[in-house]
């Protein structure tokens, strides 16, 4: 078997995990890339001549590779190892944190061919996208912070936003139907727990479809009742926030909005065309 090891040096000691992961994939026909800023280390990699492809590193590294294989339409089998300070889809899948076990997981481990979302017919999204608070808190934590703290350096950016960031006007079209929402976040999911929170009801990553949560607190009490949640691992409740199950979502808005996809900031545009791409990639899950 033939594997191709993505390496994320900014992820974590990088001499002592590289050191690591190398030594253990001894006896392994691989080939090893590193990330760049860039993000251009995949530009020209055959992929077609790989079975396996394993991401060493957090969730943007996981993110550019995914998008990788599925731009190019790759048959390729995605191994994860979490280096990095949230490791949203690892966590998902349950996926250990101990690199050799890790490592090992996604060498022989049996993959699951999940859902993934599309936007705009160019870029894809495995957990979760959204325009809004949760964009604003992942560009507004400090990547210092993430290094020492983990996945709670976002908390300090959570109650800021919640404090400063203010509502938007979104034009929303699910599924052929027109609807209008004045919202902190518009929050599409692939997804419904991860980190141990759970975020919506019926929410399935291979079920054909997306959900949407429109996040509308409204009132000074309600972010005490946001914050209470969170601690009780629950972030929905029905006061404030409404889901909707769709294929195919447009989002139009009128002034500029944050956006994020899977913990990556970027420039959606309006309007936003999202869609579900059914059991489009192969992912290995504990």
């Amino acid at each position: 078997m033939k594997v191709l090891v993505i390496y994320n040096p900014v992820a974590g000691k990088k001499k002592e995990i590289e050191k690591s992961v190398k030594q253990i994939l001894a006896d392994v026909d691989y080939n090893w890339l590193e990330t760049n800023k860039a993000g251009d280390y995949l530009d020209g990699v055959d992929g077609g001549q790989y079975e396996r492809v394993i991401a060493v590193g957090g969730d943007g590294t996981v993110y550019q590779v995914a998008n990788w294989i599925l731009k190019n339409n790759y048959n390729l089998i995605l191994g994860i190892v979490p280096r990095g300070s949230a490791n949203l889809l690892a966590n998902c899948f349950k996926i250990p944190g101990n690199l050799g076990t890790a490592i090992s997981l996604a060498l022989s481990g049996q993959p699951q061919t999940i859902d993934v979302g599309l936007i705009n017919k160019k870029t894809y999204f495995l957990i979760a996208a959204g325009l809004g608070y949760d964009a604003w808190v992942i560009k507004n934590t400090e990547r210092a912070w993430k290094r020492l703290f983990g996945f709670w350096a976002y908390t300090i950016a959570m109650l800021q936003g919640l404090l400063s960031l203010r509502e938007n006007n979104f034009s929303l079209t699910i599924d052929g139907v027109r609807h209008q929402a004045h919202a902190k976040t518009i929050f599409i999911m692939n997804f419904g727990r991860f980190l141990g929170f759970d975020f919506g009801p019926d929410i399935s990553y291979d079920d054909g479809y997306l959900s949407l949560a429109v996040v509308r607190p409204v009132h000074f009490g309600d972010y005490f009742q946001m914050f209470g949640r969170l601690v009780g691992k629950k972030f929905y409740w029905q006061k404030r926030l409404e889901y909707y199950k769709f294929k195919r979502l447009q989002i139009n808005y009128d002034r500029k909005v944050l956006a994020q996809v899977d913990g990556e900031t970027v420039d959606l545009g309006s309007p936003a065309e999202i869609e579900v791409v059914e059991k489009k990639l192969k992912v290995v899950k504990s």
